[in-house]
């Protein structure tokens, strides 16, 4: 039953990352800990998104279709990571 306390205790320091808003353990936070991207995942016509990270025109072939990626590198798969590493930064920071 002692055993069970110092779990609950232990677990009562973690603290939530406000980037990647995962639990945390304060004594084995590190400078790449936490990965995040810094803007938002979203849909774009491939027109848009060509022209911003390839040069694409109002001539790109299926300049109508709907792509969607991270905002701040480019990055089309949802479960990515994040494109930026750093330290957790707790709320309380």
């Amino acid at each position: 039953m002692h055993c069970e306390v110092g779990v609950a205790q232990a677990q009562s320091t973690w603290k939530t990352c406000r980037n990647c808003k995962q639990q945390y353990d304060p004594a084995e936070n590190h400078v790449k800990a936490c990965r995040f991207h810094t803007a938002h995942y979203g849909g774009e016509t491939k027109r848009k998104f060509e022209s911003v990270y390839k040069g694409g025109t109002m001539d790109t072939p299926g300049a109508g279709e709907i792509s969607h990626y991270w905002h701040c590198c480019g990055s089309p798969d949802p479960f990515d990571l994040g494109c930026e590493a750093s330290p957790h930064l707790s709320y309380d920071e």
